[in-house]
């Protein structure tokens, strides 16, 4: 891997691989002057807030029934 003239990195998601949103900070080059011939590493993380989880678990909880019934 090669960085050619990079000054950083946005960071974006997307649930359906079409439509990408920004979900954290960008990140800076850690390329000297932007160019790198070695592979340089980077991480990111991001903190899931309580009302992501809750309406993930809402989601599941709504989902849940639906398996559970039998069709004779």
């Amino acid at each position: 891997m090669s960085e050619t003239q990079n000054d950083h990195f946005q960071i974006e998601a997307s649930a359906d691989g079409r439509e990408f949103h920004k979900i954290g900070e960008s990140i800076s080059s850690k390329a000297n002057g932007g160019n790198s011939d070695s592979t340089l590493g980077y991480s990111f993380s991001q903190n899931i807030s309580n009302s992501a989880v809750a309406a993930t678990a809402f989601a599941l909880l709504l989902l849940i029934p639906g398996f559970s019934k039998r069709k004779n």
